[in-house]
């Protein structure tokens, strides 16, 4: 079974990352709509249907961690679809059990300083292609050489 991710909300309070993550989406067929706050984040995302969230965790108005635990509740979020794949991109580390915590919620769990714009095109159409072949954590296309 393949996955796609042709329209997908990228909710992000860092305008500049936002666009340059983006303008790279973009160029490789993906339709990007941004969000730059947490409250009109977690509004788009219960009222329009997207193929993927991509979802910060630092946020003005509502953090995404209480943005990914309203939606993935049914009776906060009725309109919103629960097979939905939401990916964590953000430079905040969690600790463990924090991190597990996410990732019971979300795909995959991803730190920016680790993927440029361009290498999460390519783990998207990775996943597209083969959503079981990448684990649901810490994807880091620089890790075979290191």
């Amino acid at each position: 079974m393949t996955t796609t991710y042709k329209q997908i909300l990228f909710i992000e309070d860092e305008v500049d990352i936002a666009e340059v993550y983006a303008r790279a989406l973009q160029h490789n067929g993906f339709e990007v709509t941004c969000r730059y706050d947490g409250e009109t984040g977690l509004l788009e995302a219960q009222t329009k249907p997207y193929d993927l969230i991509l979802l910060d965790l630092m946020l003005p108005n509502k953090s995404g961690m209480d943005i990914l635990k309203m939606l993935r509740n049914p009776q906060l979020s009725p309109e919103f679809d629960q097979k939905t794949d939401i990916i964590i991109l953000t430079n905040f580390e969690q600790n463990d059990f924090v991190r597990k915590e996410l990732l019971s919620m979300a795909k995959a769990y991803l730190l920016k300083v680790n993927i440029t714009p361009l290498s999460l095109a390519t783990y998207l159409k990775e996943l597209e292609s083969s959503p079981d072949a990448i684990p649901n954590s810490d994807y880091n296309p620089n890790s075979a050489l290191l």
